[in-house]
Protein backbone atom coordinates (compact mmCIF):
# COMPACT_ATOMS: atom_id res chain seq x y z
CA UNK A 1 0.00 0.00 0.00
CA UNK A 2 1.18 3.51 -0.76
CA UNK A 3 1.35 6.27 1.82
CA UNK A 4 -1.27 8.94 1.22
CA UNK A 5 0.81 12.10 0.77
CA UNK A 6 -0.06 15.39 -0.84
CA UNK A 7 1.48 16.48 -4.13
CA UNK A 8 0.40 20.08 -3.45
CA UNK A 9 0.04 22.11 -0.25
CA UNK A 10 -3.27 21.48 1.49
CA UNK A 11 -5.38 23.06 4.23
CA UNK A 12 -6.67 20.66 6.91
CA UNK A 13 -10.06 21.46 8.40
CA UNK A 14 -13.14 19.94 10.01
CA UNK A 15 -16.82 20.89 10.38
CA UNK A 16 -17.69 22.07 13.88
CA UNK A 17 -21.07 21.55 15.58
CA UNK A 18 -22.42 24.68 13.85
CA UNK A 19 -21.45 23.38 10.39
CA UNK A 20 -18.60 25.90 10.03
CA UNK A 21 -15.34 24.72 8.49
CA UNK A 22 -12.53 25.45 10.98
CA UNK A 23 -8.83 24.62 11.28
CA UNK A 24 -8.09 20.97 12.11
CA UNK A 25 -5.52 22.23 14.62
CA UNK A 26 -7.45 25.11 16.20
CA UNK A 27 -11.24 24.91 16.26
CA UNK A 28 -11.50 28.67 16.80
CA UNK A 29 -9.82 29.61 13.50
CA UNK A 30 -12.11 30.11 10.53
CA UNK A 31 -11.49 30.20 7.64
CA UNK A 32 -8.95 27.41 8.27
CA UNK A 33 -6.28 28.77 5.90
CA UNK A 34 -5.82 31.65 8.39
CA UNK A 35 -4.12 29.11 10.70
CA UNK A 36 -1.10 29.56 8.45
CA UNK A 37 1.76 27.59 10.04
CA UNK A 38 2.75 24.14 8.80
CA UNK A 39 1.19 21.09 10.44
CA UNK A 40 1.26 20.31 13.41
CA UNK A 41 1.59 24.00 14.38
CA UNK A 42 -0.98 25.19 11.86
CA UNK A 43 -3.52 23.89 9.33
CA UNK A 44 -1.17 23.91 6.30
CA UNK A 45 0.10 20.54 5.10
CA UNK A 46 3.16 20.98 2.83
CA UNK A 47 3.59 18.81 -0.31
CA UNK A 48 4.90 15.30 0.36
CA UNK A 49 3.82 15.29 4.02
CA UNK A 50 1.02 13.52 5.85
CA UNK A 51 -0.84 14.32 9.07
CA UNK A 52 -2.30 12.31 11.92
CA UNK A 53 -5.33 14.05 13.40
CA UNK A 54 -7.10 13.09 16.63
CA UNK A 55 -10.85 12.90 16.13
CA UNK A 56 -14.13 11.88 17.66
CA UNK A 57 -16.56 9.61 15.91
CA UNK A 58 -18.72 11.60 13.52
CA UNK A 59 -16.29 14.46 12.85
CA UNK A 60 -15.96 15.32 9.15
CA UNK A 61 -12.49 16.38 7.97
CA UNK A 62 -11.37 18.02 4.74
CA UNK A 63 -8.03 18.40 3.00
CA UNK A 64 -8.39 21.30 0.56
CA UNK A 65 -6.00 22.55 -2.05
CA UNK A 66 -4.15 25.64 -0.78
CA UNK A 67 -4.37 28.47 -3.28
CA UNK A 68 -2.36 31.69 -3.27
CA UNK A 69 -4.34 34.53 -4.75
CA UNK A 70 -2.16 37.63 -4.83
CA UNK A 71 -0.33 36.72 -1.63
CA UNK A 72 -3.56 35.86 0.20
CA UNK A 73 -3.99 32.15 1.05
CA UNK A 74 -7.37 30.61 0.29
CA UNK A 75 -8.92 27.15 0.28
CA UNK A 76 -9.47 25.54 -3.08
CA UNK A 77 -11.08 22.32 -4.22
CA UNK A 78 -11.59 19.40 -1.85
CA UNK A 79 -8.79 16.83 -2.20
CA UNK A 80 -10.08 14.52 0.54
CA UNK A 81 -13.21 14.29 2.69
CA UNK A 82 -13.25 11.86 5.61
CA UNK A 83 -15.78 11.18 8.34
CA UNK A 84 -14.30 9.53 11.42
CA UNK A 85 -16.16 6.53 12.77
CA UNK A 86 -17.55 3.16 11.96
CA UNK A 87 -18.72 2.25 8.49
CA UNK A 88 -22.22 0.82 8.21
CA UNK A 89 -22.20 -2.22 5.93
CA UNK A 90 -25.38 -3.27 4.12
CA UNK A 91 -26.25 -6.24 1.98
CA UNK A 92 -28.67 -4.38 -0.31
CA UNK A 93 -28.69 -7.14 -2.94
CA UNK A 94 -29.29 -9.89 -0.33
CA UNK A 95 -26.25 -11.75 -1.62
CA UNK A 96 -25.85 -15.12 0.11
CA UNK A 97 -22.87 -15.53 2.43
CA UNK A 98 -20.76 -18.61 1.64
CA UNK A 99 -21.03 -21.06 4.54
CA UNK A 100 -17.25 -21.48 4.75
CA UNK A 101 -16.98 -17.78 5.73
CA UNK A 102 -19.39 -18.02 8.67
CA UNK A 103 -17.62 -18.31 12.04
CA UNK A 104 -19.00 -21.45 13.70
CA UNK A 105 -17.37 -20.64 17.08
CA UNK A 106 -17.57 -16.87 17.55
CA UNK A 107 -15.53 -15.34 20.37
CA UNK A 108 -18.51 -13.13 21.24
CA UNK A 109 -21.26 -15.04 23.00
CA UNK A 110 -24.76 -13.78 23.58
CA UNK A 111 -25.42 -12.66 27.18
CA UNK A 112 -27.44 -14.98 29.35
CA UNK A 113 -31.08 -13.98 29.62
CA UNK A 114 -32.59 -13.12 32.99
CA UNK A 115 -35.19 -15.59 34.29
CA UNK A 116 -38.81 -14.65 33.72
CA UNK A 117 -40.53 -12.56 36.39
CA UNK A 118 -42.29 -14.45 39.17
CA UNK A 119 -45.21 -12.04 38.99
CA UNK A 120 -44.71 -10.47 42.43
CA UNK A 121 -44.86 -6.71 42.81
CA UNK A 122 -42.12 -6.51 45.41
CA UNK A 123 -39.71 -3.66 44.89
CA UNK A 124 -36.04 -4.65 44.76
CA UNK A 125 -33.92 -4.04 47.88
CA UNK A 126 -32.57 -0.48 47.95
CA UNK A 127 -34.94 0.79 45.22
CA UNK A 128 -36.34 4.28 45.90
CA UNK A 129 -39.98 4.58 46.79
CA UNK A 130 -41.91 6.49 44.11
CA UNK A 131 -43.47 9.74 45.38
CA UNK A 132 -47.19 9.84 46.12
CA UNK A 133 -48.71 12.12 43.47
CA UNK A 134 -51.28 13.50 45.96
CA UNK A 135 -48.57 14.82 48.33
CA UNK A 136 -47.07 18.24 47.48
CA UNK A 137 -43.28 18.14 47.11
CA UNK A 138 -40.64 20.81 47.60
CA UNK A 139 -38.40 21.27 44.59
CA UNK A 140 -34.89 22.62 45.08
CA UNK A 141 -33.75 24.95 42.31
CA UNK A 142 -30.46 26.61 41.57
CA UNK A 143 -29.53 29.48 39.33
CA UNK A 144 -30.06 33.15 39.22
Amino acid sequence: ARDAKTSTAAVLSWLNHEGIEVSARDAKTSPPEQDGDNWPFGAILPPGRFAVVEAYQGHTFYARELKDEGGVPSSGRILLKHRAGLIYVRNELNAPCPQDLIDKNPAHKEPKKKPASTGTNKKPKGAPTPPDSSTPRKVKTTGG
